[in-house]
C-alpha cells in the first residue's frame, strides 16, 4: 500500500486528486476563463522558504508523480472526491481506466469529474462507456464561449451534464439553457459549498451548471 493521503481544497470543501499538467483538449478560451489556470498563475510565485521552490510547482510535480499510483483504498471513507480540480483528467485511455478503477472500487464515493475530452469522439465514447455508466460518477462536459449549439445539443443527446463559464456579469444568461443551475460557490461566494450541494454538479440527473468568472 502506498501511504498517500488526499489533499483537500478549502475553496471546494472537498478532497481532490489531480493529474499532471496536461490539458490535451484545451482551446483558446481556456487561457482566459479556466479557474485552474488562473490559480496556477496567481500562486506560482509563492515560495517554499526551505528550498526556495514554488509551492505550486511542487504540488504539480507531486500530482503528476502520484496520478497513476492512487488506488481505490485511498478514497475509502470519503463521501465526495473531486477528480482534477486542475488540468484534464482524461488525456489518454490509461487515464480513463485509472479513474474507472477508483469509481468502481469505491461505490459509496461520489466522484466529481469535469472534462473537455468530449471534443474527441474516441475518448468521448470511452468516457461514456467506462465512466458515465457508473452510478457514483458525476461527469460534466466543460463548455465555453467557443462551444457551438450543435456541440451542446450533441452532449445533451448523449446524456452529458455540462459546466461552463462565460463572463463576470451576474445577470448574464446561460447561452444554451436559461434554466441552468447557477453555482452558489461562484455566484454567491460560498466557500466549501461543493461539500454539500446536491442541485448542480452532484445531481443524479442531467443538468447544466453556470459558473461566474471570478479572480
Amino acid at each position: 500500500m502506498v501511504p498517500f493521503t488526499l489533499p483537500r481544497c478549502r475553496a471546494l470543501g472537498l478532497h481532490v486528486v489531480n493529474p499532471g499538467p496536461v490539458c490535451k483538449w484545451a482551446n483558446s478560451a481556456c487561457s482566459r476563463f479556466c479557474y485552474a489556470r488562473n490559480s496556477v498563475r496567481r500562486w506560482r510565485h509563492t515560495k517554499n522558504r526551505v528550498n526556495g521552490r514554488s509551492y505550486m510547482a511542487e504540488a504539480i510535480q507531486r500530482d503528476a508523480a502520484r496520478w497513476m499510483l492512487w488506488a481505490p483504498y485511498h478514497f475509502s471513507g470519503y463521501s465526495r472526491v473531486r477528480v482534477a480540480s486542475r488540468f484534464e483528467p482524461f488525456n489518454t485511455r490509461e487515464d480513463i481506466e485509472q479513474v474507472r478503477s477508483w469509481v468502481v472500487g469505491c461505490p459509496n464515493t461520489l466522484f466529481w469529474i469535469v472534462t473537455r475530452s468530449w471534443i474527441d469522439p474516441t475518448i468521448r465514447a470511452l468516457v461514456q462507456d467506462r465512466i458515465m455508466v457508473e452510478p457514483n460518477a458525476r461527469v460534466l462536459g466543460s463548455i465555453d464561449r467557443l462551444t457551438t449549439q450543435d456541440q451542446y445539443d450533441g452532449l445533451v443527446a448523449d446524456g452529458w451534464s455540462t459546466m461552463g463559464v462565460w463572463t463576470r456579469r451576474r445577470d448574464a444568461a446561460h447561452p444554451f439553457n436559461p434554466q441552468a443551475i447557477k453555482c452558489q460557490k461562484t455566484f454567491d461566494r460560498v466557500k466549501g459549498a461543493c461539500k454539500t450541494c446536491s442541485r448542480g454538479c452532484f445531481a443524479d440527473k442531467r443538468t447544466d451548471v453556470h459558473l461566474l468568472l471570478h479572480s
